[in-house]
């Protein structure tokens, strides 16, 4: 088993510290009464998502402009959301619905909810 010294740790810390400090804010996404609770990113479609806590909307913005492009319900309380590139899908696990709703990256368009599936990611969450 491999021992790291303090050196080598203190030198990967100051390496994240570093990336973390290096970030620039670019733009800022502002909507009337919005109270943002997760946020993610659909890089291949150049799009910011926002779940907003106040309505259960999903709000989508275009990633170069920061222009509002829409929304759709998907639940209250959305407390984790992802990406998947490759199918272009967004997965957000929402409390108020006891839910983990399906909306299309590209469109933002609700696809469906995935059944049996919310007592899982939030077992998985709350270890974190």
């Amino acid at each position: 088993m491999k021992k790291f010294t303090f050196g080598f740790l203190a030198t990967m810390l100051v390496m994240m510290t570093t990336t973390l400090w290096a970030q620039t804010v670019v733009g800022t996404l502002s909507r009337a009464g919005l109270q943002p609770y997760a946020v993610t990113v659909y890089e291949t479609g150049n799009k910011i998502f926002v779940a907003d806590n106040a309505t259960g909307n999903l709000y989508f913005y275009d990633g170069a402009t920061n222009v509002e492009l829409g929304f759709v319900f998907v639940g209250t309380d959305v407390f984790y959301m992802v990406v998947d590139e490759a199918s272009g899908k967004l997965y957000a696990a929402s409390r108020g619905a006891q839910k983990i709703a399906v909306v299309n990256a590209a469109t933002g368009a609700f696809i469906t909810y995935l059944a049996e599936t919310y007592s899982i990611v939030r077992s998985v969450c709350d270890q974190f």
